[in-house]
């Protein structure tokens, strides 16, 4: 369930470009209980550097940072893969909002699961569910400007390209906020 602050923008440039994660809405849409588990582990990620900082907490948090910054030179899959208890507690601790995205592709081993090009290749064909999609994307979101244009046309694309991949699934009511959140995330952490 995606509930509290675990990271999502409240407002972010809507220039960047939007590029989705296929494997982490697979894993949202066919794994329910591995992403519910990941969205309370990211809560907890996330939640402490949220919060407004003084003094020593400051100093706490620019110290987190310097670490994150040196987890990131060396690649934060890399480094989870390497020294997986130290990334935990690390993360445990909260993650800088400049590495969210980062560190939750790291926690989904999203670069091992990756099949280059098949992303590509689903976007080629419509199928049985395109017109019900086409129907929910301006239903997604709708009180919610950085919600745009743009946003919906990824969105429609991503749909598309789950429903091409797992035709036994295609495509359900529900699945265009799960996806709707990813993107809102995905371009805050780029």
């Amino acid at each position: 369930q995606l509930r509290g602050p675990i990271g999502f923008p409240a407002a972010a440039d809507a220039r960047r470009p939007v590029v989705l994660c296929p494997s982490l809405l697979l894993v949202a849409l066919r794994r329910p209980r591995a992403w519910s588990g990941l969205c309370a582990r990211m809560s907890r990620m996330t939640a402490p550097l949220d919060m407004p900082r003084t003094g020593a907490a400051r100093e706490r948090e620019e110290s987190r940072r310097q670490q994150w910054r040196a987890m990131a030179q060396r690649g934060l899959s890399t480094f989870a893969a390497e020294q997986p208890e130290v990334f935990r507690r690390r993360a445990r601790r909260g993650v800088p909002v400049e590495y969210r995205w980062h560190a939750w592709k790291a926690a989904m081993c999203v670069e091992q699961r990756a099949l280059p090009g098949m992303y590509q290749e689903l976007l080629q064909e419509e199928n049985q569910w395109t017109r019900l999609i086409e129907i929910d994307i301006p239903r997604t979101f709708p009180d919610i400007p950085l919600f745009d244009k743009e946003h919906q046309f990824s969105l429609l694309r991503v749909l598309n390209a789950f429903a091409n991949f797992d035709p036994a699934v295609g495509y359900c009511q529900g699945m265009n906020f799960v996806a709707g959140v990813l993107l809102l995330v995905v371009q805050k952490g780029g």
